[in-house]
């Protein structure tokens, strides 16, 4: 899985539970008493969970452009050392 279909994945994550914790605070708004409580801790906890899936993503994101600079760097080394290679043939 690259990293755009990674990215993809937890937007889509984020945005559905962003879309089920304003679902879950409207109905909260509309009862009362115990089912309220019930649906108010039931939002704390997808608030923690959006607040983690944004956190992964930032980290996925973090490991992504590592390994995109890895990749460079690698890049630019192989890239010397056959210019050099070329330079000794000639």
């Amino acid at each position: 899985m690259d990293t755009n279909e990674l990215k993809q994945k937890f937007q889509e994550q984020i945005e559905n539970t962003k879309k089920e914790l304003e679902i879950l605070k409207g109905k909260a708004e509309e009862l009362s008493g115990d089912a309220k409580a019930e649906l108010e801790e039931k939002s704390k906890l997808l608030e923690e969970k959006l607040e983690e899936a944004e956190g992964k993503w930032d980290e996925i994101k973090d490991l992504a452009e590592d390994k995109l600079d890895d990749l460079k760097s690698d890049l630019s080394e192989f890239w010397d050392s056959a210019k050099s290679k070329l330079d000794d043939l000639f």
